[in-house]
């Protein structure tokens, strides 16, 4: 999942911590919800409840020089470090 907030962009990883089954966000509940298992994540991906024992992993972000958004699923960021701020 890729979330704009004003001029910052960050992405979550859309694939649940527990068997990897693809997530859905419940704009209603504001969580992230994994339909196969019951896991519950919150907006910022830590979990909340169901079987999955680790939050979601939030991606590196960058831009290309073309203006293309790049997600680096091999780079996992820390709570503080996942936005990118755009110009």
């Amino acid at each position: 999942f890729v979330e704009r907030r004003g001029r910052r962009l960050r992405c979550l990883s859309a694939v649940c911590t527990h068997l990897g089954c693809i997530i859905e966000w419940r704009p209603a509940a504001n969580l992230y919800h994994c339909p196969c298992h019951n896991s519950e994540f919150s907006p910022d991906g830590e979990r909340l409840c169901g079987p999955a024992s680790r939050p979601l992993p939030m991606f590196k972000l960058t831009l290309a020089a073309d203006g293309r958004l790049i997600v680096n699923r091999q780079i996992a960021v820390t709570p503080g470090q996942e936005w990118l701020e755009l110009s």
